[in-house]
């Protein structure tokens, strides 16, 4: 049976010419079906790896709100890795909507993906080669931002932006392409200096509040927040702000919920400055002061309990709720009852409880994780989230006693099963003085 999605009309899943210029076929402002709006945004990412090694390929969510007890932890969307070589930078279109693109930065021909955020496969129709100005070259050069615009003559369409890497100057130029553009003539590409000469914009991000200025994140070695004019490119408007960073190669993105600019950082520089509280070779979270240039927030990216590495591209959008309205899936939860034994107070102990799909062609949606004891909380996998045919998720559980005593809880397992319902997992905990713990 297959579920039923509820995802925006239009946007480019419409869209089957090859050139980019098809794509602006897509980009107006359509009405939502995705319910109301969010009160809190997370980031998406895709884990391309680093330099130095490859990721794991999943599209991953990660809490971005200070607040929670979450902050910094990444979640995989699914467990199927995105069908790309190497994802280089992630952005919603239009802003707030279901629409993920992607630029896949392929050495024989970079890409652009419509991505689904709610399980991370490629659209139908949404794969869409970057070609040259004759129309059948593709780019050869690394694709590293991307970001829209409202078309100032048309604001209910966007205009997409992209970043490359000359690796002959060694700096990267910007490029827009004129609404109005059919394919396959790309002729109307203009490029124009992005940044300083010998420094890479490796994350574009617009803020919706002005069309004539985007920023960039400016990697190795002047690691700035570089402001764009996009009709002149980077010529000192306005003044460029220093991060304080070492090495960046990461993404950046806009959240208009909070007017806060966030970025990351892929882990593969050496661990410099006061700002970058991570274990080597692990990613970093931050937001940015837009107008001093001064990292305000950052904590190092984890799986609950874990560092990990190899996030270099971010997009900032509503949490994935796409859930079916038809029953799919056959849910599966072997452990009943969990015991994290003696804990000291405010101290934590982790344990895991596998969730598995044995259907054998259907995918199972876990739609609520819901714990009835404050103690207790999901470190790792927070629901909603997708499991694939015959397939399972570890979902992290955290047991953190603020009392002495007895401390018991009952994990609530919702999901698309609508045959077995609701599964229910004991949590048993004590909570001891210091130097009373036994694991």
């Amino acid at each position: 049976m297959t579920p039923v999605r509820v995802r925006t009309a239009g946007g480019l899943v419409a869209l089957t010419a090859l050139a980019l210029g098809t794509l602006l076929a897509g980009f107006s402002a359509q009405p939502s079906k995705a319910g109301p709006p969010t009160t809190t945004n997370v980031a998406f990412s895709v884990n391309s790896g680093t330099d130095a090694g490859a990721g794991d390929g999943l599209l991953y969510t990660i809490d971005i709100n200070p607040a929670s007890a979450t902050f910094g932890v990444a979640t995989p969307v699914s467990q199927t890795p995105v069908a790309a070589t190497n994802i280089e930078s992630l952005a919603f279109l239009p802003p707030d909507s279901t629409e993920l693109v992607a630029i896949d930065s392929d050495p024989a021909g970079a890409q652009l993906l419509e991505l689904d955020p709610a399980t991370g496969a490629t659209l139908a129709g949404g794969q869409f080669p970057i070609l040259e100005d004759d129309g059948v070259t593709p780019f050869i050069v690394s694709m590293t931002g991307l970001t829209f615009t409202t078309d100032p003559a048309n604001p209910g369409s966007f205009i997409p932006w992209l970043t490359t890497f000359n690796d002959a100057r060694g700096a990267s130029d910007l490029y827009s392409l004129a609404p109005d553009q059919p394919a396959p003539d790309t002729t109307a590409f203009i490029a124009t200096l992005a940044v300083e000469l010998n420094e890479t914009v490796v994350g574009l991000a617009w803020d919706q509040s002005d069309p004539t200025t985007i920023q960039g994140l400016g990697a190795t070695p002047n690691n700035n927040l570089d402001f764009i004019n996009t009709a002149v490119g980077d010529k000192g408007f306005p003044t460029d702000l220093g991060l304080g960073f070492e090495i960046i190669d990461g993404g950046l993105d806009f959240d208009p919920l909070t007017s806060t600019l966030w970025g990351i950082d892929d882990g593969s520089g050496a661990v410099g400055g006061k700002v970058r509280p991570r274990a080597p070779g692990q990613s970093t979270l931050f937001s940015i002061d837009p107008t001093l240039g001064s990292v305000l927030q950052s904590i190092g990216v984890t799986d609950g309990v874990n560092p990990l590495t190899g996030f270099d591209n971010l997009a900032i959008g509503p949490p994935p709720t796409t859930m079916p309205v038809e029953c799919s899936g056959q849910i599966s939860v072997r452990t009943r009852k969990v015991n994290f034994g003696k804990v000291r107070v405010n101290h934590s102990r982790v344990r895991g409880v596998t969730i598995r799909n044995v259907s054998s062609s259907e995918p199972l949606f876990i739609t609520a994780l819901d714990i009835d004891d404050g103690d207790y909380e999901v470190a790792n996998g927070q629901a909603p989230f997708t499991i694939d045919p015959g397939s399972n998720r570890v979902v992290a559980i955290r047991f953190t006693p603020d009392g002495r005593g007895k401390d018991n809880a009952t994990l609530t397992i919702s999901s698309s099963d609508c045959d077995r319902g609701d599964q229910t997992v004991r949590l048993l905990g004590k909570g001891i003085r210091k130097g009373h713990g036994k694991k």
